[in-house]
């Protein structure tokens, strides 16, 4: 089935393949087919010792075999200490590769990216990652941190492109190069095809890798494009005080004494400097550049540009030479 919005989309690349299922973003939530729901105690722990000798039919020794193979070449991530159970979704096993019935235990592993596993592949997964973890003294987050670096390099260089969304298959390997990587996709693993990116077959972990430094690209492209914005817009209003004929700043400033939205000045004295920001009390804009005349005014202090406080100057002075009858106050 396919999600709607920011969901990752999932398939099986299988012909005998389960049914279809949503792969979402790495969260601490159970899965929704088959979380830990609230039961009789007793039912469920029958449940899960009859689950624990199910699961996949490769034995042992091949499966330990080839957890530790995939640890090594960093296909695989260690298996955290904590994971999500509940009864088979029919979500394809990370481990052995084969669909996990509703009648086995699921677990949901969040790691680099969000996996699922039976609870005895879990078993062996985990105790080949303690293993690996003594002698290698990590725990993936290094592994991971080296991919996102690869991903960034191969940005600068232009030979891999940002994701420009998070949407993507997953299913079992196409026999295909990794295109983050460049290392075998093999058909026995799991591997992600990025939806609208022509053969776009990634690793699992290489895809997460891919889609964090996506995201923070997309972020940085946001901030500056804000930027870039704000600068636009201070410009345009610099552009259109400067633009401003002294007829249009005259009549602006006797619309603004005419309805008491401005006091006349009692002469043209004020003091300036350069400008800091404030708005002008004429024109109602911010005063990025030039000079910063301030004005003492019955509430307080007031500001304006040097264009602004001229016009209004010369309003003010026309003004009080009139007589008093016929003077806005």
């Amino acid at each position: 089935t396919r999600s709607v919005g920011n969901s990752t989309l999932t398939r099986s690349f299988l012909p005998s393949s389960p049914r279809g299922c949503i792969l979402p973003q790495p969260s601490l939530r159970p899965c929704t087919g088959g979380a830990l729901e609230r039961r009789d105690p007793g039912d469920w722990l029958g449940f899960v010792q009859a689950a624990d000798h199910q699961g996949s039919s490769m034995p042992q020794s091949a499966l330990r075999q080839t957890v530790r193979e995939r640890l090594a070449s960093g296909w695989l991530f260690p298996a955290p200490h904590k994971v999500w159970a509940g009864k088979g979704s029919e979500h394809v096993c990370i481990v052995c590769g084969t669909a996990i019935a509703p009648s086995e235990v699921e677990n949901e592993v969040v790691g680099p990216t969000t996996v699922w596993s039976h609870l005895p592949c879990y078993s062996i997964w985990r105790e080949e990652s303690q293993t690996y973890e003594r002698v290698n003294g990590t725990d993936g987050t290094t592994y991971l941190a080296g991919l996102r670096q690869t991903v960034r390099d191969r940005f600068a260089k232009g030979t891999l492109l940002a994701l420009l969304h998070d949407r993507s298959w997953t299913g079992r390997g196409v026999s295909d190069i990794c295109v983050v990587c460049s290392k075998p996709i093999f058909a026995a693993e799991s591997s992600q095809e990025v939806i609208g990116v022509r053969r776009a077959h990634v690793h699992l972990v290489c895809y997460r890798a891919w889609l964090l430094e996506s995201i923070a690209v997309r972020q940085s492209d946001e901030r500056s494009s804000a930027e870039s914005n704000d600068t636009t817009t201070s410009k345009l209003l610099a552009d259109t005080m400067n633009e401003r004929t002294p007829k249009d700043l005259g009549f602006l400033v006797w619309d603004k004494v005419e309805q008491g939205r401005l006091f006349l000045l009692p002469d043209p004295k004020c003091w300036a400097g350069p400008a800091t920001g404030q708005q002008c009390v004429v024109c109602e804009q911010r005063i990025e550049e030039g000079n910063e005349c301030e004005v003492v005014g019955p509430d307080g202090p007031v500001f304006a540009h040097l264009a602004c406080h001229t016009a209004w100057s010369l309003e003010s002075q026309v003004r009080r030479q009139r007589p008093a009858s016929t003077t806005a106050s």
